[in-house]
């Protein structure tokens, strides 16, 4: 198992939208390449199947749900943070692993009556997918070598007003890249917005149940899975943010930090969670379901506790460019 937090905002994914020489573009920068610097790292470990763990995706009001079809496609809107049209980041075609994602959904259930299956247009049309999945997985596909490979996802940038012209890129491009690692996506529900510090056990006992299926079954059988964890953290750092200033959101992003580089539970599950509904963090659970798949491949393994000798646990990066935080982390078995 190998596993990556990595942002979903628009500054990790172009970090030109924001003004050159000053410090929020060279953080957005630093995001970006560290993100580039991980994607490259998972590359050579020649991944077959990515577990995606995202919160802006289709979602359910009560369930964790878990994407079913064959195929995903659709485009994120980059720019829209920084108060302009922007361009889009299209990504077609994208492969989706309908069988492990049926058994997954079955496996979670035994554990958990709010999980359940996502299908999207009676199965017949592609997955729709957005900013939540799309700039995460971006930095993965764009690392993929492109020869040898059978089948073929698609990444491209469209252009939506001058931005992308002055640079010199087309108004429509796309990439051909080789559709490896297929993909399994889950969604956090919309409770989380109202109740997010009381689901923290269900979902450290989500991430556990998670490592469990991926370790018993068959159908993952001599692949070599990662997780890829598309998470924001605070949304409250600069009072011309859309959610205003808390003082709750630099030690929120700080615990996070903490966890990040120490797999210690209690920054994550008591510090910044206490802190939640202050600092408003989308990605806080991804973080926790993590936490709950690390934790539960160390104890299974070393039967003592927390034992980061188990883990190399990377923090590459975390700032806030603007008024969220971001975060690009890393985990590999040693």
């Amino acid at each position: 198992v190998y596993a990556a937090v990595v942002p979903h905002g628009d500054f990790v994914a172009d970090p030109s939208l924001l003004p050159a020489g000053h410090r929020p573009r060279a953080q957005a920068e630093e995001l970006h390449h560290c993100a580039q610097d991980v994607a490259k790292k998972f590359q050579s470990l020649s991944i077959d199947t990515i577990v995606l763990i995202t919160p802006h995706g289709m979602s359910m009001d009560a369930d964790t749900a878990v994407y079913l079809g064959k195929k995903g496609s659709g485009c994120a809107h980059i720019g829209r943070d920084a108060g302009r049209s922007g361009w889009r980041l299209r990504l077609e075609d994208l492969e989706l692993d309908g069988t492990v994602a049926t058994e997954l959904r079955d496996t979670l259930r035994h554990n958990s009556d709010k999980v359940s299956g996502l299908t999207s247009f009676g199965g017949y049309e592609d997955v729709p997918l957005r900013y939540g999945e799309i700039i995460p997985l971006s930095f993965f596909l764009d690392a993929m070598e492109s020869e040898g490979e059978d089948g073929w996802v698609k990444i491209g940038r469209e252009v939506v007003d001058n931005h992308l012209d002055e640079r010199g890129l087309d108004s429509k491009s796309l990439s051909f890249l080789p559709n490896r690692p297929r993909c399994v996506i889950i969604s956090l529900p919309n409770r989380r917005y109202e109740e997010g510090p009381s689901m923290v056990d269900e979902m450290v006992q989500l991430g556990g149940d998670l490592l469990h299926f991926i370790e018993s079954s068959s159908s993952l059988k001599e692949r070599r899975v990662a997780i890829l964890v598309s998470a924001d953290l605070a949304h409250t750092h600069q009072e011309s943010g859309p959610y205003g200033y808390s003082p709750a959101a630099q030690p929120f992003d700080d615990a996070c930090a903490e966890w990040a580089r120490t797999l210690d539970g209690l920054p994550l599950l008591e510090k910044a969670r206490n802190l939640l509904d202050q600092a408003k963090s989308c990605g806080y659970l991804g973080l926790v379901i993590l936490h709950g798949v690390l934790v539960s491949l160390v104890s299974k393994e070393s039967n003592n506790g927390i034992d980061t000798g188990a883990w190399d646990c990377q923090l590459h990066s975390i700032s806030h460019p603007t008024y969220y935080g971001m975060m690009v982390a890393s985990y590999s078995r040693r």
